[in-house]
């Protein structure tokens, strides 16, 4: 008889204390993977895995994380969450003993060279009842627009030709739903829509101007950005995704001028929204 078939299994020993884990797995898995949508992309991602460990489990097999992971990345995907739902269907089949997955994913979408949109995806699965959700953090800049007005009431200057202040505001917004299918570029645009302007890493003087009389003449509050985010979602897909969907979009202003930053949050469900503006 081989020696291999009596290496011993201390994961399936009964443990010293005998109490259900929720969340077993890994974390800080680095690799790349190809998302195949309107073009191939490669994208350097880290992803997150865990599954439920009953009682009467030591440990879980955490080579099989890394073999589901390893089979998973070695095709193209048409989105990020087709690979998600892959990894966790393959961890059920793998791990029999566990009725509960968390998959997660984190990456950067450039959108430009310098500034790129943090994106956190996933879902939990349990029985039949599964959610999924996308988090998006990406900078923009913002104009204020009261500045704007009140040195143009008193120097009598055209607004779009007034001074104001300016900086730099960090947008993050959240969907969470049964399921979601969105194209993310389209997502990331909708979102960087709320802005002023977008931010550019490179400018010479003339782009320079150009940029910063594009955003004279779309002065924005940071509750103007959510509210407009907040608005642009529903119209998107509301009729496209679960009413139940919820959303969450806020913003943080690093004011330029003041000694601290201001904060503007929205969230309901797709629902609620559909109440509130209809």
């Amino acid at each position: 008889m081989s020696k291999n078939n009596n290496i011993p299994e201390a994961h399936d020993e009964m443990p010293d204390w005998p109490l259900p884990l929720r969340r077993v797995g890994v974390k800080n898995v680095r690799t790349k993977i190809r998302i195949c949508n309107h073009e191939c992309r490669d994208y350097e991602v880290e992803i997150e895995a865990f599954i439920n460990l009953p009682r009467n489990k030591r440990g879980a097999h955490i080579s099989r994380f890394i073999k589901v992971i390893n089979e998973a990345i070695t095709r193209p995907y048409s989105s990020f969450f087709d690979l998600v739902r892959t990894v966790a269907n393959k961890l059920f089949q793998e791990h029999e003993y566990s009725d509960y997955v968390e998959v997660y994913l984190k990456t950067n979408v450039y959108k430009g060279p310098y500034n790129p949109a943090s994106v956190k995806l996933g879902l939990k699965a349990e029985e039949n009842n599964v959610k999924e959700f996308i988090k998006i953090k990406i900078e923009g800049l913002t104009v204020c627009p009261c500045v704007q007005k009140v040195y143009s009431f008193f120097e009598n200057t055209p607004l779009d030709k007034t001074p104001t202040h300016m900086q730099r505001t960090r947008l993050c917004v959240t969907l969470l739903s049964r399921s979601i299918n969105i194209d993310l570029d389209e997502f990331i645009e909708l979102c960087l829509s709320g802005f002023s302007s977008q931010l550019e890493g490179y400018l010479n003087r003339y782009k320079e101007y150009l940029l910063i009389k594009r955003s004279l003449n779309n002065p924005r509050f940071v509750e103007d950005v959510v509210r407009k985010v907040a608005f642009s979602i529903f119209n998107r897909y509301k009729n496209t995704m679960d009413p139940d969907t919820y959303i969450k979009v806020s913003a943080l202003s690093y004011e330029s001028i003041h000694p601290f930053n201001v904060y503007a949050e929205f969230k309901a469900c797709l629902r609620d929204l559909e109440n509130v503006l209809l």
